[in-house]
Formats: structure tokens, sequence, C-alpha cells
């Protein structure tokens, strides 16, 4: 990773990136295997509204079961059935949370590439119809490391102390949000990020690229406090 094959990379977090490239192959397929876990249980989670609760039957009682009997079963029926749907509530509640939360960083994240020049316009990345560009994977570093990082990325010295910076944890709800977009909204699912040795274009999801493993465990390894 240079200046020249990256002009629109900050000094910064040029070296920052270059400095992670330390990260050995073992830990990245490591990072690979987690990332990959959280995304299918955050796909299964998301689906869950869709799933319907096993239905309940409330004629199980017989003929010689007096009436006290009958209405003690049935307010605990109520109440279970109360308690399922409560669950359920919830459950919708979470997931509608969880997108609003994924919509919220994917549309931070366009805007700052619009921004740094990585792109003319931000809806240029909400179609994958032309490909994917290159360079994604280098820009949700940056993205990442221009709120988490202690480090600065244009001048690659730490941050001031008036500075905020988000922790680790938010770091990786960041990349979970674009591993997100590209895994269910693009139909990326986990496919490794990798190029086409014919056509030259990359595919894949770009949160499951080296360059990003490469740069949450170096993150991960200077905050391992946040």
């Amino acid at each position: 990773m240079s200046s020249e094959s990256h002009p629109l990379i900050p000094n910064g977090a040029l070296q920052c990136l270059l400095g992670s490239e330390s990260i050995g192959a073992e830990d990245v397929e490591q990072d690979h295997e987690e990332e990959v876990e959280s995304l299918l249980a955050s796909l299964q989670d998301l689906g869950v509204h869709c799933r319907q609760e096993p239905g309940t039957t409330a004629n199980s009682a017989t003929d010689d079961v007096d009436e006290d009997d009958n209405s003690v079963k049935k307010q605990k029926l109520d109440l279970n059935m109360a308690k399922k749907h409560l669950k359920k509530a919830s459950e919708q509640v979470v997931v509608a949370n969880t997108l609003q939360e994924y919509q919220r960083y994917w549309e931070q994240f366009v805007v700052f590439c619009a921004e740094m020049g990585f792109v003319g316009e931000a809806d240029e990345l909400e179609t994958c119809d032309h490909g994917i560009p290159e360079d994604v994977p280098t820009w949700m570093a940056v993205w990442i490391m221009n709120k988490a990082d202690e480090l600065d990325i244009y001048t690659g010295k730490p941050k001031g102390l008036t500075v905020s910076r988000v922790k680790y944890a938010t770091a990786q709800k960041m990349r979970a949000a674009i591993s997100h977009k590209f895994g269910r909204d693009f139909g990326f699912g986990d496919q490794p990020w990798t190029q086409n040795p014919a056509t030259g274009k990359f595919t894949g999801n770009p949160s499951l690229s080296v360059t990003v493993s490469q740069y949450m465990i170096s993150l991960q390894r200077r905050k391992p406090s946040s």
C-alpha cells in the first residue's frame, strides 16, 4: 500500500494501515471466522420477526376437570401467551433498532466517502450494478480509524485530548453495519472479498477483506480497554 496507489488516502491513515500489514495470516483467518460467525448470527437474528411462534391450543382440558381447574389452567395459558407476545414484540423492537443503527452507520460511511473524495456522490455506493470499487475495504478502515483510532488520519500522530473517539465496541458495530449492507442488502452474505482474475473486478463482502481484518486487529491491540 502506497500513496501512489491510494492518492486520496491521507498520509496518517496510510502509515497506520501499512503498520497493520504486519498482522499475520493466522490472526486474519481467526478474525474472518469471528466476523463470519457474527454476520450469520446477525442475519439470523434479524429474521426472527418472520418466524411464527408454535401454536398453543386451549382445549386440552378433559370433561372431568372441574371449573376451578379449568380457570387456573386458562389463567396460566393466558399468562404464557402474554409472555410469548411480549417476547416477540421485544424481539421486533431489537430488530428494528439494530436495522436503524446499521442504516445510520451506513449513511455516515457513504457521506464520509463523498466528503473524502473517494466517490463523486454518496449514492454511488448504493448499488453494486457496476461492480464494487477496489478500495472499499481501505475506505472502511479509514472511516473507522477517523472515529475510533487514537491516531489522526492526516498526521498519524495522537489526537488531541479534546477530540472525541468511540470505543472499540462501537468500531465493531461500524464494521458490522457495512458487513450487513453487503451481506444482506447486496446479497454477498459471507462471501470472501476476492478479485476475479478474468475481469479484474472485486466481489464479495469487503468487511471480510484482509485490509479490514488487519486494521481491526491492530486497533483492538492498541485499544485493549475500550
